[in-house]
């Protein structure tokens, strides 16, 4: 005998899917979160190694290395577009359908401030961050220049 099918809750998903979306939308967040947190220790390093180097070694290792680094900020940027765009899908379709983040959003203080970041906070941390490290990048970039053809 077959077990009896779960009501549907949204479209044709049952609770059992919606669960499940939510599951996806929490651990794409924490894949975000985790990867932003690899992504800004090897900035680290590398920002470290470019001030290091500067004035030791010749320019084109330091330019070397402001590129390395400039491209990695891209390369960070287009996964977080990535992640978050999953993210928020999936929080989307299975957040109406779960009872607690319901509850949450009725009892969330309701200011002008609240909603700009719960709408546009996700995206300010998914791409601000990778293009602030960017522009340190285009200014070290910048000076580099300077400096060698001065």
């Amino acid at each position: 005998m077959s077990e009896p099918a779960e009501t549907p809750v949204h479209d044709e998903m049952s609770m059992h899917e919606v669960d499940r979306m939510w599951e996806l939308a929490l651990h794409e967040e924490s894949v975000l979160n985790e990867r932003s947190a690899l992504f800004l220790v090897a900035h680290a390093m590398l920002l470290i190694m470019t001030v290091e180097t500067r004035g030791k070694f010749h320019d084109f290792v330091v330019l070397s290395i402001i590129v390395i680094g400039g491209a990695l900020s891209v390369i960070w940027l287009l996964i977080n577009a990535r992640q978050l765009d999953e993210m928020q899908r999936a929080a989307k379709i299975a957040g109406p359908y779960s009872e607690g983040y319901v509850r949450f959003r009725q009892l969330a203080r309701r200011t002008r401030f609240y909603e700009f970041l719960r709408t546009k906070g996700p995206a300010l941390y998914a791409f601000g961050v990778p293009s602030l490290v960017a522009a340190i990048y285009v200014v070290l970039l910048a000076d580099t220049l300077v400096r060698a053809f001065a």
